[in-house]
């Protein structure tokens, strides 16, 4: 007898085959392959000949604040932002249009309370042009305003009150502490130097720039133990730090 053809077995319901099998879907696979590739392509070249910069400039970066201030500015026109936009024209070497927009924002009705915006602008503009004995007594404003204006919020209950134990003293006047600190190192007065960053380590205690920045001074004054501890101190929040580690082992040479 002959013998009878064996059976395929059927096939399992929803079994599928590859997707190469369907010529669309392979062309189309290929097509997004070629756009990838020819964008990365295209990325590479424009690293390389330096459209992209690997590391921005101080310039660039400048230029990139200017453009994001001015748009949030035009969106939101506050002071903090009014003010952030004067003071990126300056860093971006536009000092006559800084000037123009300093005088615009005194002249317009802004809410100043919580941050002296616009006054910490114009201090920042003299800082720019190493205008340093102009720039104190501003600074001092700024410091001083945001202090009262803090002070009179606690004592005041309420919704300020809330907003003042919330976000507690104003930024911009430790900002503008810390100025005034750097400005009296550069006029060689070192013990008023030192008493603003301690005020300013005093409200900022995690600040470990600001605890580098101390000890450097220290050292500058012959308070080596005193240069030590705040170099530690700066190590415990950036452990890889060099500048905070050659500054210790340094300090640690003249004990």
């Amino acid at each position: 007898m002959a013998k009878k053809p064996k059976e395929s077995k059927p096939q399992r319901s929803g079994q599928r085959g590859s997707i190469w099998g369907d010529p669309v879907t392979r062309i189309l696979i290929l097509a997004i392959g070629f756009v990838i590739v020819g964008g990365l392509m295209t990325l590479a070249g424009m690293l390389v000949l330096g459209v992209i910069p690997l590391n921005p400039s101080p310039s660039n970066i400048a230029t990139a604040q200017l453009s994001n201030d001015q748009a949030v500015l035009k969106s939101q026109p506050t002071a903090d932002n009014w003010g952030s936009l004067i003071v990126a024209l300056g860093q971006s070497g536009r000092m006559a249009e800084a000037q123009q927009q300093l005088a615009a924002a005194q002249k317009a009705k802004l809410d100043v309370t919580r941050n002296q915006a616009i006054l910490y602008a114009e201090a920042q503009l003299l800082i720019m042009q190493k205008k340093y004995t102009e720039a104190l007594p501003i600074l001092e404003q700024v410091r001083t305003k945001l202090r009262e204006a803090y002070e009179k919020e606690l004592k005041t209950g309420g919704l300020d009150q809330n907003w003042a134990i919330t976000y507690g003293m104003p930024t911009n006047h430790y900002d503008a502490t810390l100025d005034i600190a750097r400005i009296y190192q550069t006029q060689g007065k070192n013990k008023e130097a030192l008493d603003m960053l301690n005020y300013y380590l005093k409200g900022n205690p995690m600040e470990a720039g600001v605890f580098i920045d101390r000890a450097d001074l220290k050292y500058t004054m012959g308070d080596f133990k005193g240069a030590v501890a705040d170099y530690q101190q700066a190590l415990k929040y950036l452990p890889d730090n060099k500048e905070a580690q050659d500054g210790l082992k340094k300090a640690k040479a003249k004990l």
